[in-house]
């Protein structure tokens, strides 16, 4: 009965599973980094920052197979996302309404890596 849910909440796609292979994760202070073999499934990283603040992402992305994801969320919104099949970099700025904030970052069979910076 319990593997019955499981297979279809996975169908649904309200379950997800994820698979990393050597998977690298650094974070210090408002800064990310990513490195893996394989990455496929999601995570989240959360940040907090000053009401009404303007707050830049800068990301670097280096795609060598599959594609990467990422979505600022704030307050259940996605408030900038883009997903990558190639190497890439750039920034985004936004003047913040919430102090509550998400990074989703989502591998669909990448291999490579990513770097993520708040200022």
């Amino acid at each position: 009965m319990i593997m019955l849910v499981i297979v279809m909440l996975l169908k649904l796609g309200v379950l997800q599973l994820t698979t990393k292979k050597n998977y690298v994760f650094k974070r210090k202070g408002k800064e990310l980094s990513f490195r893996y073999q394989k990455f496929d499934g999601f995570e989240y990283h959360y940040f907090w920052f000053g009401k009404g603040a303007e707050v830049t992402l800068t990301y670097e992305v280096i795609v060598e197979e599959g594609e990467l994801a990422l979505e600022w969320i704030s307050g259940g919104k996605i408030i900038w996302q883009q997903s990558f099949t190639s190497n890439s970099e750039g920034s985004f700025t936004t003047q913040l309404t919430r102090r509550y904030h998400s990074v989703r970052v989502v591998g669909r069979q990448t291999k490579g890596e990513c770097r993520i910076r708040f200022t």
